[in-house]
């Protein structure tokens, strides 16, 4: 498996750039609108932008990439997208859903879940979409304790609350699990294969988290 990009050696590589320097160093002590220098900034800003954007693809394609025999791989995805302007639209808008998300590991499981329906132009179902919405709103801290809350559910282990409330509320408003059944005190542990009611799509969204740890250097 290719190495993931370092995203701090790109951006180091980008601040260590002397035109970058000069024009946060002038920012730094006040501009005006309309100064020349003004827009020197705007234009590190901008550059910055298109590389975590260019960051973000790269997390993307690994995910779909992943999917797919390397040699049939373009050919898989142009089969795809030329088959129907629904699918055409499916790959358009998971890819503007992916560029906007919080979490590198979001790209890549957008990007893995789109490989697994692109071979066989399978079409997405209900709990692909709430998968995808879950995964809209999602950070890596989310996907990592959702996976330990998965775990916990099916193995029945023993868990602290207040490491999992913010997970807890995610899954709850993005239809992950249906019910959580409120600690008695706060010094109380959570059991979440009684207190919390995971629906298949958790499942599902577990079973992909499964499937691209590898392409994480030092997993998660």
């Amino acid at each position: 498996m290719t190495k993931i990009v370092n995203r701090k050696e790109q951006v180091l590589s980008l601040l260590e750039n002397k035109d970058v320097q000069s024009a946060l160093s002038v920012a730094s002590t006040g501009l005006s609108i309309g100064s020349p220098i003004t827009g020197a900034v705007l234009k590190v800003f901008s550059e910055t932008i298109a590389l975590s954007d260019e960051i973000k693809m790269r997390y993307i394609l690994f995910g779909l990439a992943s999917g797919f025999n390397q040699e049939t791989f373009i050919n898989d995805l142009k089969t795809y997208v030329s088959s129907s302007d629904e699918h055409a639209e499916r790959i358009t808008n998971t890819l503007r859903k992916a560029m906007l998300a919080n979490s590198e590991m979001v790209c890549i499981l957008m990007g893995r879940i789109l490989a697994d329906h692109i071979k066989p132009q399978r079409e997405f179902d209900r709990l692909d979409n709430i998968v995808f919405h879950a995964l809209e709103s999602a950070t890596n801290i989310d996907l990592i304790q959702f996976r330990d809350m998965v775990k916990s559910s099916q193995e029945g282990y023993i868990m602290e609350p207040d490491k999992y409330s913010d997970c807890i509320e995610w899954c709850l408003s993005t239809r992950l699990c249906l019910e959580y059944q409120p600690l008695e005190s706060e010094d109380e542990l959570i059991d979440f294969s009684i207190r919390i009611k995971l629906k298949d799509a958790a499942y599902r969204l577990s079973n992909y988290l499964e499937e691209i740890k590898q392409i994480f250097r030092d997993g998660f």
